[in-house]
């Protein structure tokens, strides 16, 4: 397949690719993703892609991924650190929209480590 020649193209597919790896659907998260190879989003839209691709990276976890192992927590915690970066990026955009796409997949990326033991990994992402 050919990459998405306008920005516009790329930030659809980001779009698409976040929207799919929220709800869980990896192969059609991953293939939103591999269209966008090459091609060039908007601020936004890479900060859409970088999400998606950590929920992809959560979704490969299989069925260690609500049960408590060092890889689920490591891979959460990535997650989250690149999520906030994005978080931060959005606010500087003004961007209503993201902002709200990246508080609810930092939220849903945090809840499983708010365990008293482990609610340091997700401490940052969750007081910006």
């Amino acid at each position: 397949k050919a990459a998405p020649s306008a920005s516009e193209d790329c930030d659809l597919a980001a779009e698409a690719a976040l929207l799919a790896a929220y709800h869980g659907l990896h192969e059609v998260a991953s293939e939103a993703v591999g269209i966008i190879s090459g091609g060039k989003p908007s601020l936004s839209g890479q900060v859409r892609l970088d999400f998606a691709q950590a929920l992809i990276n959560i979704m490969g976890l299989a069925e260690e991924v609500e049960v408590f192992t060092q890889r689920m927590v490591d891979t959460r915690g990535k997650a989250l650190l690149i999520m906030d970066r994005g978080l931060t990026t959005a606010l500087r955009s003004a961007d209503n929209d993201l902002v709200e796409d990246c508080a609810s997949c930092i939220w849903a990326t945090a809840l499983p480590l708010m365990q008293p033991g482990l609610r340091g990994t997700a401490r940052k992402a969750i007081a910006a």
